[in-house]
């Protein structure tokens, strides 16, 4: 088995490669917002594909002792995830602009040091809080100035309420991965943890599509053929990151340390755009400063 430490790095990795697939899946024409549904729904496939060789053969570990207590926090965990920090980032994007709300998402690990420290009984030191607010300013600053400064918003401005919802965006994220911990310490089973997230999250997409569009009966409903096997792809790698990342919550010591290597998704985003989308991103020597600083914080998390 791989250490924990390369587990969450893999992650951070494979949601990179995911992302960056959907990026591709988009630009081949897909319907806005289908992207995201039919990941979810290879997610929720290859993992009830592996679920099911763990119950009738016995691999993976064999079949799971099922849990109400886990399986319940799985589903508070895809609440706050999927939906919850998803869709207050949505929000939030007309009030402050993409660039600004997406980069919340950069303070997540945070949220978890916080809540690990306080419902977990985790250890805060100085080094993991240094290390947590490294990784956060450094991603915020990078992922602001890579989106452009100028931001595009909505006609009826609220910054006060776009501001309130990122940071809710934020503490959505974070204290989705202490529900992932707390769901693994009653059923340790990344398996089941990914198929009850995809489940709901899944339920929760279709259902707001279902007047519009109605159920996803076939292929053709997510876009045209250009766009399958991109989408194909990001479904595959966001599956094992997936895996991956409730695995390393499972393995490591201390939640915040394993948020904080998951989170490096957008720094091998920047570091695989040109390989995947065949464009990068303009790297200014200010870019290098920033990375700087979220790799110190990762360092710091590592060494710890």
């Amino acid at each position: 088995m791989l250490p924990p430490t390369l587990i969450a790095l893999s992650s951070g990795f494979l949601f990179a490669l995911a992302f960056l697939f959907m990026n591709r899946a988009q630009t081949a024409g897909v319907k806005r917002g289908n992207e995201l549904l039919a990941v979810t729904l290879i997610n929720l496939i290859c993992t009830l594909i592996i679920l099911a060789f763990q119950i009738g053969g016995g691999f993976f570990g064999g079949a799971p002792e099922w849990n109400l207590v886990g399986l319940g926090w799985f589903a508070v965990a895809g609440l706050l995830s999927s939906f919850g920090g998803r869709y207050t980032v949505l929000i939030a994007m007309k009030h402050i602009g993409p660039s600004r709300a997406a980069s919340f998402k950069s303070f997540a690990p945070v949220v978890a040091a916080l809540a690990g420290w306080l419902w977990l009984d985790q250890s805060l030191d100085y080094e993991i809080a240094i290390a947590t607010l490294l990784l956060g300013t450094g991603l915020w600053l990078l992922n602001s100035q890579l989106k452009g400064k100028q931001a595009v918003i909505g006609s009826d401005v609220n910054l006060a309420l776009g501001w309130t919802l990122g940071a809710a965006a934020a503490a959505c994220w974070g204290l989705g991965y202490i529900a992932r911990r707390l769901g693994l310490e009653s059923l340790p089973s990344p398996i089941i943890g990914v198929v009850v997230a995809a489940t709901l999250t899944a339920t929760i997409l279709i259902s707001m599509n279902f007047k519009s569009r109605g159920l996803p009966l076939s292929v053709s409903y997510f876009g045209p053929p250009a766009s399958r096997l991109p989408m194909l792809l990001a479904g595959l790698f966001s599956t094992g990151g997936q895996i991956a990342a409730f695995a390393a919550l499972q393995l490591m010591e201390n939640t915040a340390i394993a948020v904080i290597l998951i989170s490096l998704d957008s720094l091998f985003m920047l570091l695989l755009s040109r390989f995947v989308i065949g464009k990068s991103e303009v790297i200014t020597p200010l870019s290098f400063v920033y990375m700087s600083i979220a790799l110190t914080g990762c360092a710091l998390a590592i060494l710890h």
